[in-house]
């Protein structure tokens, strides 16, 4: 499946390398791409750190009580 990325913004683009990093389990985003507040803004970092943290641990992180943490 082809994916137009013209346009995208880099955090369209490191969102979108996440979910592909996440699904293939090849790495297509470095952890210093992700980590670089120049390049990725806040709300896309915690989208990413959240998607990953699901993907390693599973849905159930979602429906714990924030007193869990």
């Amino acid at each position: 499946m082809d994916i137009p990325l013209r346009g995208i913004s880099t955090d369209g683009y490191a969102l979108y390398q996440t979910a592909r990093t996440i699904a293939t389990g090849k790495e297509y985003i470095h952890i210093n791409e992700i980590a670089d507040e120049q390049l990725i803004g806040n709300f896309a970092f915690r989208a990413i750190i959240h998607s990953i943290l699901i993907a390693r641990n599973g849905n159930h992180l979602i429906m714990r009580n924030e007193s869990d943490f």
